[in-house]
């Protein structure tokens, strides 16, 4: 989050802190900062285009339809197979044995070989053969069964390694070459002018990877000798970053190149041991040198929980300060045997802890309380871990080892629906703002079902708020107050108790009689009319809860620690989970014994990172479960003063 303040205003009357909010000032992510000052006019500047959608999911499944759309014999489809099937064909020799005989599959071209200095290596051919030769060649019908039947496995493989790579090659203006999987092309080779051809059209329609916003704003300021500096200093005296920990590396050198820290002064927020996202290593280290003012209270949980973390941490983090005033319990620990006993031990916590503070309430009746007064009624008891799944390491612990049907992720909002049912869907990772957006998308599918778009475009969320806010700003205050009130309505208790077609019907009269006719249109569509009133056949199913353990009224959310970063739960469970070759409790062992980390070991570090921002979620009660197997290696006095045992 970046926050300017202008030179010319240095003294702000508290009684107007929304002027802070407003022009000159700017308020927003680094992301919306780019975008409305660099990348939009690079845009407009190279294709003549403006920003339509900045979304990775969006822009990659453009480029890979049309990708795939491309004709066999293109020069960019032959250079990405090559790279694909290469990565896709080896096959081992006790594959081939159940597949069939070598050599016949040697004759038959099946199966190719090349010698090497210490043994061979065979790739299975998924061209040069077909049923009939196969039989020519002395095959069996199981054989050439479990030939074609391993083939079609191989183009599915080969299919998706494909897309995977035409998705994440990367263009670099600055250097004029591309980075296809592991080599780099120029923009002037044949298969290189293809991929350009195929982006530049998505270029054209205003689409882009949140990498390509990013990348034509570096083209653009170089191409053009900006000195972004000069501008923003003569403009700016203070710059505050928030969360500078999770910014990646394009963050950093965006804001190197546009703020002058000799002119501007830059305070920035945040808190490098959870830095649990991707970022340059270098700059965290850099962040630790640089001139630091600590905040060691904190206001979210009280002194039993901050006692754990003054160890579990990066660092040693002697001087945290727990809330006198949150009356945290004692954490507990769950030792178990079998992973799936954890979460009927948890709920069972959760019941039968109280707090005396609190009128002696158990957990849960305060957690009840909280979602209740919710105005979304989210969940907040919450089950967290690092890895969701342990990449072929069935005997390692992982998220699903406790909850086997959990979802790694839960797509946020999807770019088109075929009904407006499905727009109202609800779906435990929303925030306010998320349900607000997916509502106004489908008010916008109806407008453009209607023929009504943004000169010849589809409006977008942000095209159509601007829309409105031009004709007047009422208007736009007017449908944004409505769309918040339908939000409210459609968690999962209303204050009015309206069914949710009640709400549909609501939403339907005012874009009829409130939306339409600033359009100018009387006339309501067929096919707008069908996609509005049409039922979804899955309504039922996706109002369902996903990632949601459910017993005896209680809900615990699952979720992987980096994503619920940033919140706050009335109960957090912490699952000790198993990556790069330990579990949690294996490789920082003598920090749950009370003994600050002192070391650089990029693992631990990265672990015990993962295991702070899990850790200081809750409130009122972190509970941490552990395999049986693994509590010696942690056990010790200050362990048991510390935490409440419990076995499941």
């Amino acid at each position: 989050c970046l926050f300017y303040i202008p030179r010319r205003r240095l003294s702000i009357n508290l009684r107007n802190l929304n002027i802070l909010f407003h022009y000159p000032n700017f308020f927003g992510t680094i992301q919306s900062f780019l975008h409305k000052y660099i990348t939009s006019q690079a845009l407009f500047h190279y294709y003549k285009s403006k920003i339509e959608f900045v979304d990775d999911k969006i822009a990659n499944q453009l480029l890979a339809k049309k990708f795939f759309s491309l004709e066999f014999k293109n020069c960019l489809k032959g250079f990405i197979y090559a790279h694909s099937i290469n990565k896709i064909n080896k096959i081992t020799f006790k594959k081939i044995r159940e597949i069939g005989r070598l050599d016949f599959l040697l004759n038959s071209k099946v199966i190719s070989v090349t010698q090497t200095k210490k043994n061979k290596k065979y790739k299975f051919n998924i061209s040069g053969y077909d049923k009939v030769s196969l039989k020519e060649n002395g095959l069996s019908d199981n054989e050439i069964h479990k030939i074609l039947e391993y083939k079609s496995e191989l183009k599915t493989k080969l299919k998706i390694q494909e897309e995977d790579i035409i998705v994440n090659t990367k263009i670099d203006f600055i250097n004029k070459n591309i980075s296809i999987s592991d080599t780099k092309i120029s923009f002037h080779s044949p298969s290189g002018q293809e991929f350009m051809k195929i982006k530049e059209e998505l270029f054209k329609e205003g689409i882009l990877t949140y990498d390509d916003a990013y990348k034509l704003a570096f083209r653009y300021i170089k191409d053009l000798n900006i000195d972004f500096k000069s501008i923003s200093s003569n403009r700016f005296m203070y710059l505050f970053i928030d969360e500078m920990q999770d910014c990646d590396k394009q963050q950093y050198i965006l804001l190197n190149q546009v703020f002058d820290e000799n002119r501007v002064i830059v305070q920035r927020f945040g808190d490098y041991c959870q830095a649990i996202f991707e970022q340059p290593e270098e700059e965290l280290d850099n962040l630790e040198l640089k001139k630091i003012y600590k905040i060691n209270n904190s206001l979210r949980f009280g002194e039993s929980i901050a006692k754990v973390l003054r160890t579990i941490c990066m660092e040693d983090n002697a001087d945290l300060q727990g809330n006198i005033n949150i009356p945290s319990v004692k954490p507990k620990l769950i030792l178990f045997d079998n992973p799936s006993n954890v979460l009927p031990k948890f709920t069972e916590l959760l019941v039968n802890t109280r707090i005396p503070e609190m009128g002696n309430r158990s957990i849960l009746e305060i957690a009840n309380y909280k979602r209740e007064i919710d105005p979304l009624h989210r969940i907040n008891i919450k089950a967290c871990g690092w890895r969701s799944d342990t990449d072929n390491h069935s005997s390692k612990l992982c998220i699903k080892s406790y909850f086997p049907s959990f979802e790694k992720e839960i797509a946020k909002q999807d770019t088109d629906k075929d009904t407006f049912d499905s727009y109202l869907k609800l779906n435990i990772k929303y925030t306010p703002k998320d349900y607000a957006n997916s509502i106004i998308s489908g008010i916008i599918k109806f407008l453009y079902l209607s023929n009504i778009t943004n000169n010849g475009k589809r409006f977008n969320v942000n095209s159509l708020l601007d829309f409105f806010q031009n004709k007047s700003p009422n208007i736009k205050n007017e449908f944004l107050g409505k769309v918040m009130e339908w939000v409210i309505q459609l968690s999962n208790k209303n204050p009015e108790n309206k069914s949710f077609y009640d709400i549909k019907s609501d939403i339907y009269k005012y874009i009829t009689g409130h939306l339409l006719p600033i359009f100018k249109v009387s006339k309501i569509q067929d096919n707008s009319k069908i996609f509005f009133l049409e039922e979804s056949k899955i309504q039922k199913s996706e109002n369902k809860l996903c990632n949601v353990y459910s017993k005896n009224n209680v809900d615990v959310e699952i979720s992987t620690v980096h994503s619920i970063k940033g919140e706050t739960h009335v109960a957090t469970l912490y699952l000790e989970t198993y990556y790069k070759k330990k579990h949690d409790s294996e490789r920082v062992h003598e920090q749950f014994k009370g003994q600050p980390y002192n070391g650089n070991d990029r693992d631990s570090i990265s672990n015990l990172r993962v295991l702070y921002v899990g850790m200081s979620r809750p409130r009122y009660l972190l509970c941490l479960a552990i395999d049986k197997k693994h509590f010696k290696n942690i056990d010790s006095i200050y362990l048991q003063n510390t935490w409440d045992i419990v076995e499941c």
